[in-house]
């Protein structure tokens, strides 16, 4: 009548698996070998491909973030636009500079050097991520004035999500699930309406994971995504300045020291 069973005794002694499952592969060397040659065979077009990025996101960020309005102009449209436009910029620069420090930590492990393409890539690289910094800089007076703006428009639009979720939760006939629900959902209503800092934002994203698990009937996988990347874009719009400082910040020239004078001379041949 009191019968007990460890699951993990039961899996691994009982009823073993036939083969070890793992994801690693066989030789470790030969795959970052191999990561390492196709990394040096795409990383030129991968610049140039963001090169145009970059060269198109600087038009939009002299051009269309802070453009005159005009009249007919929708006004949640426009602060969307500036927010994305931002957003897509620091997006950019980590992917720009995630890359090049897989490509230089990947020849630093085989104890290879960057050959002539590959460093004028890298530089290419550091000149894109300067000239965001520097674009974006000249617009951070204007960008902390809208900061606040852009940011509102994110919470209003989880908010009325989030509402518009809690009538149909109302009309559930589950009484204590409704009432935990709801509990958790006032609770991220709250934090909407009271300000979004990085407290705040945790115990709403506890709250949304809560409400995401608990009732799938009623917020869909889909909403549930949505609400987490408005909730990101909220969180890039309010700390742009950080995020764009980290991001372009080329930190990883410390592991190519050696190759600094060769950068130099790079440089002042142009």
């Amino acid at each position: 009548n009191n019968l007990t069973l460890n699951v993990g005794n039961f899996l691994t002694i009982v009823c073993p698996l036939k083969k070890r499952p793992t994801l690693d592969p066989k030789s470790v060397s030969n795959f970052l070998q191999d990561t390492m040659l196709k990394f040096d065979a795409n990383f030129l077009t991968f610049v140039n491909t963001n090169f145009i990025k970059v060269v198109r996101w600087i038009i939009d960020v002299n051009g269309r973030l802070f453009s005159v309005l005009e009249e007919g102009d929708n006004l949640e449209q426009v602060v969307e636009r500036r927010a994305k436009i931002i957003v897509k910029g620091i997006n950019m620069a980590y992917e720009i500079k995630r890359t090049v420090k897989q490509l230089i930590f990947l020849h630093q492990a085989f104890g290879k050097n960057l050959d002539k393409d590959l460093l004028n890539g890298v530089l290419q690289c550091i000149e894109m991520l300067k000239s965001m910094e520097e674009v974006i800089d000249k617009k951070g007076t204007r960008l902390n004035n809208n900061t606040f703006i852009m940011e509102k428009f994110f919470v209003n639009k989880i908010l009325k999500k989030l509402q518009d979720s809690q009538a149909l939760l109302r009309r559930s006939k589950q009484e204590l699930a409704t009432t935990c629900l709801l509990a958790a959902l006032k609770m991220a209503l709250r934090i909407l309406k009271g300000g979004f800092g990085t407290c705040r934002e945790t115990i709403f994203l506890h709250c949304l994971d809560y409400l995401e698990h608990q009732s799938k009937s009623v917020f869909k996988k889909e909403d549930i995504a949505e609400i987490r990347d408005m909730v990101m874009m909220a969180r890039k719009i309010r700390d742009w300045k950080v995020l764009i400082k980290k991001s372009t910040r080329c930190t990883f020239l410390y592991w190519i020291r050696s190759l600094v004078p060769t950068i130099f001379k790079h440089i002042f041949k142009k």
